[in-house]
């Protein structure tokens, strides 16, 4: 009774551990974004779906949007030229380099409309926020969950509307993170047999006890 009860303990301990794991990690929306920081290397016409950069702290950014466009040094202006842009897709050089980012803007014909951002992680795991805005919008932000080290690989901005007339002010950044460890399935595995050891051991401790008083 004693062995079973002990080891029964030690397996309940461990099984506790093993299946409390972190919540998932996600980047939130900021409530104070990173300012504007992107400097785009292109001041002319850019064709549809033809790569471009910039520059943010020193880090190479590729843009692509879905139309032509012109682009504007200084505040990282991106303009629709006749059709609005649908689609903007962003992409770090370096996917260690940020984990903010932040833009501004204006919708085409300043309807409401739904901003979708969709943003990629390290790791390829991918979060999507919808927003709704209209006319030239104020800046909108996006950070790493504390606690989580994501890291953007890639950012997607889609109008679900008319689209957007320009892109403005785009601003990346990085916020330390610190990652508390999860240890790996083997690590889990070896505490697991560490709980039974331990089990057995006091079971074999209590039993030799036992003998002890007895023989007295």
């Amino acid at each position: 009774m004693i062995k079973s009860g002990i080891l029964a303990a030690a397996m309940i301990s461990a099984s506790a551990i093993l299946f409390s794991s972190a919540a998932r990690a996600d980047f939130i929306l900021d409530p104070t974004p990173v300012g504007q920081s992107v400097n785009l290397s292109t001041a002319a016409l850019v064709l549809a779906n033809t790569t471009f950069t910039g520059t943010s702290g020193g880090e190479t950014i590729d843009f692509k949007a879905n139309v032509d466009v012109s682009t504007a040094n200084g505040t990282a202006s991106i303009n629709a030229v006749t059709t609005p842009i649908t689609t903007l897709l962003i992409t770090p050089e370096d996917p260690t380099a940020f984990n903010e980012f932040s833009f501004r803007g204006a919708v085409s014909t300043n309807a409401d409309q739904d901003i979708k951002v969709t943003i990629t992680d390290q790791n390829d795991s991918i979060f999507t926020f919808t927003i709704t805005d209209n006319g030239d919008f104020t800046r909108i932000g996006f950070q790493v969950k504390p606690g989580t080290g994501e890291l953007i690989k890639t950012i997607q901005i889609e109008g679900l509307g008319l689209g957007f007339d320009n892109f403005k002010q785009m601003g990346f950044g990085f916020t330390p993170d610190v990652v508390t460890p999860v240890p790996e399935t083997t690590t889990w595995a070896m505490m697991l047999m560490g709980f039974a050891g331990v089990g057995f051991l006091a079971y074999r401790r209590k039993r030799n006890n036992n003998g002890a008083f007895r023989l007295a």
